[in-house]
């Protein structure tokens, strides 16, 4: 059972690296673009809400905050088509785990005991369980190597940084200075 699980962890790790692609690609545009724009708008308008309804700007702030959410909604309506297909066929390649661990298992257990491919319903779930959440953790952690790569470099600086002999000889009484210390003295 465990060997069948396996002939389909690349598919399902797949699967897991392009929903999660999915579902952190939002992320990756930060505060710039449409969304950054709707949003200085809107906190343009409540900063200054005085000046707004004083100069009656409401229906002007309103139509160009509206035309910025109308900019994002029609470019998230063009690309949902993608994110519905990839999150359908990721999530549809756990039905054909359950259907491979389903079709496998049953056959194991009737073999019966004297046979060495028997395994028992308890083992059969270990195995679905074990490799099935395995796969999706790698595929999950597949997703973020990018970042990965991203904190390896910096973790080097770091410890650069942190290796670094310092000039200064914090024990000794008497070190070499860069800079003339001046005494100041108050009178009075």
């Amino acid at each position: 059972v465990a060997l069948a699980c396996l002939a389909f962890v690349p598919v399902l790790a797949i699967s897991m690296t392009i929903m999660m692609q999915l579902m952190y690609s939002d992320a990756d545009t930060g505060g710039s673009g449409a969304h950054a724009q709707a949003g200085a708008i809107a906190n343009e308008a409540v900063l200054n809400i005085r000046t707004v309804r004083a100069c009656r700007a409401e229906r002007d702030v309103l139509a160009r905050f509206s035309a910025k959410v109308g900019e994002i909604t029609r470019t998230k309506l063009a690309g949902a088509w993608k994110a519905g297909l990839g999150f359908g066929i990721g999530n549809g390649t756990f039905f054909v785990l359950y259907v491979i661990v389903f079709e496998v298992g049953p056959r194991c257990s009737d073999a019966g005991p004297d046979d060495p491919a028997y395994c028992d319903p308890v083992d059969m779930f270990k195995a679905l369980n074990c490799v099935m959440f395995g796969a999706m953790g790698a595929g999950m952690a597949a997703a973020f190597l990018a970042e990965a790569e991203k904190a390896k470099i910096a973790s080097y600086d770091m410890f650069a940084l942190l290796d670094r002999a310092s000039r200064v000889d914090a024990m000794a009484p008497t070190g070499a200075r860069d800079v003339a210390i001046e005494t100041i003295t108050f009178d009075d």
